[in-house]
């Protein structure tokens, strides 16, 4: 099944857009695990903090290219809303993905 998603998926997509001057992280901002983030905090992926094994499917469901998400849920099961579709990611799998605070 994700196979073909992966197989379509290219690069670039018309949806990714630069960020604002209003998302640009604070200065001094700390990189943090999602885990480690609040509740309904905004956050800017670390594209490079994706492991490896699991990227292509990560970038098929959303999780590319310093996106910003939000944190809907941050224990147990991390569910974070990616421009209003929800993900559900592994404990495991979300301590080792990196963002930064961007808002509240």
């Amino acid at each position: 099944m994700f196979r073909d998603v992966l197989a379509e998926t290219s690069p670039g997509s018309p949806a990714e857009s630069g960020p604002s001057e209003s998302d640009t992280p604070s200065p001094g901002a700390e990189v943090r695990c999602l885990m480690a983030m609040e509740r309904g905090q905004r956050v800017r992926l670390v594209t490079e903090s994706l492991p490896s094994t699991h990227r292509p499917l990560l970038e098929a469901m959303g999780l590319c290219n310093d996106c910003d998400l939000h944190i809907c849920l941050s224990s147990g099961t991390c569910i974070i809303d990616i421009d209003g579709s929800r993900l559900g990611i592994s404990r495991q799998v979300a301590r080792s993905i990196m963002a930064i605070p961007v808002g509240p």
